[in-house]
């Protein structure tokens, strides 16, 4: 399953923050929809 923060913003858009759990020095991701 999906593991990310997703957040809400202006006209539709979300915003995904995606981390790896494991290891908190892994780089993270952020996604725009």
């Amino acid at each position: 399953p999906a593991n990310f923060t997703l957040i809400m913003i202006a006209r539709g858009y979300d915003l995904q923050l995606h981390a790896c759990p494991a290891d908190p020095s892994h780089p993270h991701i952020e996604l725009v929809q």
